[in-house]
């Protein structure tokens, strides 16, 4: 009772709070998914981010970075080259092109809860998230991808690339970004299936036909899973219902310091397979 009403005092003072962001309102795309988390009795976010292209510049000294850094270009949309092109000519420092996938931490109320949140997650193409508990009993779930890129540009102020490759860069940014926005769309449907049949909201011979959409394809995993068979169209699919059964991956923990609490965290990740 203690830890539920804790976890209760928490989410009011997250929902109830100032967004302390760079942005300071939550990213377009993904307003609706937030909304729907915040809207579950066990869950609520503690930051997010869409996606986006960057540039920023920094400075080092004796080949170590500063603290902090100049942003020259951020965009959560497609981007374009010319903007690019035209950010780096002011830095005098050492400008880097960045594309940023998709993130989010998710505090829950139980493991269990947890649990679940990460199943989600690496079922839709979020395969480098992972479960973090605070020493104060907060539980935080981070859904992230591998899936970025960071390419220097200028060094000292000097343009070190061709304007074609900064294109190139650019297109390759936004192709992400389109797999990205696809991520995103496959999770926040498979998050809605699972929190329907938490909440019983699903018959029983629909329960048992519903099905999660695959991580690589974007296709559902059919019931054929289960018996072993994996056509080529969907070659390397997990089925939910016997992943208790068939603990084979790890999962992966690294919870990230910036989007927590200062309290030391603990990696459980070991705790966790999928």
């Amino acid at each position: 009772m203690a830890a539920s009403m804790r976890f209760q005092r928490w989410k009011e003072a997250s929902q109830s709070g100032a967004d302390f962001s760079k942005k300071g309102s939550i990213d377009s795309y993904i307003v609706s998914l937030v909304g729907f988390i915040n809207s579950q009795e066990n869950y609520f976010t503690t930051s997010s981010c869409s996606g986006r292209v960057c540039v920023y510049s920094e400075n080092n000294l004796s080949g170590l970075k500063k603290k902090g850094c100049t942003w020259l270009y951020t965009t959560h949309e497609y981007a374009e080259s010319g903007n690019i092109l035209d950010a780096i000519k002011n830095s005098e420092e050492d400008a880097v092109f960045k594309f940023e996938p998709f993130v989010l931490h998710v505090q829950c109320k139980t493991l269990e809860d947890a649990r679940i949140m990460h199943q989600v997650s690496v079922e839709s193409g979020f395969r480098n998230s992972g479960i973090s508990l605070g020493k104060s009993g907060k539980i935080i779930t981070a859904v992230r991808s591998t899936h970025g890129l960071e390419v220097p540009l200028t060094s000292h102020g000097i343009v070190l690339v061709s304007d074609q490759y900064v294109e190139y860069l650019v297109k390759l940014a936004n192709e992400k970004l389109e797999e990205n926005m696809r991520r995103i769309d496959r999770f926040f449907s498979n998050l809605k299936i699972h929190m329907d049949q938490a909440k019983g909201h699903v018959s029983s011979s629909k329960t048992k036909n519903s099905s999660l959409n695959c991580g690589s394809c974007g296709q559902p995993i059919t019931s054929t899973h289960s018996k072993g068979q994996k056509p080529a169209k969907h070659t390397g699919h997990v089925n939910p219902s016997r992943t208790e059964k068939n603990k084979t991956e790890k999962t992966q923990c690294n919870g990230d310091s910036k989007n927590m609490e200062s309290d030391e965290i603990e990696d459980i990740g070991s705790l966790f397979n999928t």
